[in-house]
């Protein structure tokens, strides 16, 4: 969970167990930026914006900080 300076707060949530998406979300549960392995040969991520999430000052961090994470599991998977 991320929480703002302005009180909003989004949780990293996993969905699916072959091919897990991982989203951030609000209170609501609703994915608003979501992330996904594609696969193939390198380490690759695919990330879909929710339009509502368009409009959300704290898009920027959260896209960032998805890119992150995903780029640690990356590392962590390969590196096993």
């Amino acid at each position: 969970m991320v929480r703002f300076a302005s009180g909003l707060e989004y949780r990293w949530e996993r969905e699916g167990f072959w091919r897990p998406r991982y989203f951030w979300a609000a209170e609501d549960r609703k994915p608003l930026l979501t992330f996904r392995t594609v696969l193939g040969f390198g380490r690759c991520s695919e990330m879909i914006v929710d339009p509502a999430a368009r409009a959300l000052a704290e898009l920027p961090v959260l896209v960032l900080l998805g890119g992150y994470v995903m780029a640690m599991m990356s590392a962590q998977t390969h590196a096993s």
